[in-house]
């Protein structure tokens, strides 16, 4: 998203707080963040939004199937 696009979109939104999701949605499991994705995470920041970002992966494997 692009400077412009983002005071846009916080503008016309005005949101106070941001929650997303990391683990395959900002980004592929395991994966850091992005100089995008920091750079869009600190934009909404500086513009008084509180930004949360939260996981459902857990420490320890539930299944066999986790990673």
């Amino acid at each position: 998203m692009s400077e412009i696009h983002q005071a846009q979109v916080l503008a016309a939104l005005e949101p106070e707080v941001a929650i997303f999701d990391y683990d395959d949605t900002l980004e592929k499991h395991l994966e850091p963040a992005s100089p995008q994705i920091a750079a869009a995470l600190k934009g909404a920041v500086d513009n008084g939004v509180d930004v949360a970002i939260l996981t459902d992966r857990p420490f320890e494997r539930r299944h066999e199937k986790d990673v």
